[in-house]
């Protein structure tokens, strides 16, 4: 026994450096707990930025066809150079779009036309066990400019996961695109079903539409007439009460996280709001649930 406990402290002043004084009673301090990720020679600045000029590599020797458009031959660089979960975000705003593009310029030149654009990779900057900052010093039409790139490691190299700028993230933006367009198709039902009962549609013809099985059923259940049918007026919210106006309209729809938006609402002259609880699928939101 004490020949193991021996060993075991030759071996904790050997990873120590000699700095470690062992007894019965010591416990292993925080610097040995080193990460294997700092030492396998990808996280050091001049990989990084070697990594992001091969990323940005088909901008290099530029080849124009015959009316002076830049030609370049790249793949999805998007596709393969993008980290997961960057990818699952553009997909999600993009899927909720139905197909429309939801950005108008390219963010590796950060521009619309790329067809003068150079670049040198500059500094590497914030290096982490997961995370990197990158700059790329671009030129283009003769402006020069900065691109700032938030890098992710995973699957064993660096991938691009965020597109920085001074006011806003491409990823904050992305979020607020997918939650205005969700908010979009909310106040849309609101309008043609809640407020109006639009003709294409009867009242349980929507709520098998756009309602989960499970609001379905709670709806049903609520349904206070004879025969069967829908209570659509419980999303008009628990405070609703008859006005004195025909006005009907939604005023906002905010997101309150987990699926929630707050849903306010002009009716029938009152101001009222209400929380809906939705679950995306694609480009189709399905209420689930009426707060």
């Amino acid at each position: 026994m004490k020949e193991t406990f021996a060993w075991i402290a030759t071996a904790l002043l050997l990873v120590a450096g000699g700095h470690l004084t062992c007894s019965a009673t010591a416990s292993i301090p925080t610097y040995l707990n080193i990460n294997a990720h700092s030492h396998d020679g990808k996280h050091t600045a001049k990989y990084i930025r070697q990594r992001v000029d091969d990323i940005y590599s088909c901008y290099k020797n530029p080849q124009y066809d015959e009316y002076g458009i830049r030609i370049i031959e790249r793949g999805d660089l998007n596709d393969t150079y993008c980290s997961s979960r960057y990818k699952a975000l553009y997909q999600k705003a993009y899927g909720m779009s139905e197909g429309e593009m939801i950005l108008d310029y390219d963010h590796w030149t950060y521009s619309q036309d790329d067809n003068q654009f150079t670049y040198r990779v500059g500094k590497i900057k914030n290096i982490t066990d997961s995370t990197a900052t990158a700059y790329v010093e671009g030129k283009n039409f003769g402006e020069d400019y900065t691109i700032a790139l938030s890098l992710y490691f995973e699957r064993g190299d660096w991938y691009v996961d965020d597109f920085l700028s001074d006011d806003e993230t491409e990823k904050d933006y992305l979020e607020k695109v997918f939650h205005q367009l969700v908010g979009d198709k909310i106040a849309r039902f609101y309008e043609d079903y809640v407020f109006y009962g639009k003709d294409d549609l009867t009242t349980e013809e929507a709520v098998v539409r756009y309602c989960t099985p499970r609001l379905a059923r709670k709806l049903k259940d609520a349904y206070e007439y004879d025969g069967e049918g829908y209570a659509i007026w419980d999303f008009r919210g628990p405070q609703h009460q008859a006005g004195d106006s025909d006005a009907h309209h939604v005023d906002a729809v905010t997101p309150k996280g987990d699926g929630l938006y707050q849903v306010e609402y002009t009716d029938g002259g009152q101001k009222l709001s209400c929380t809906v609880s939705v679950i995306v699928e694609g480009s189709k939101v399905l209420f689930d649930d009426i707060k």
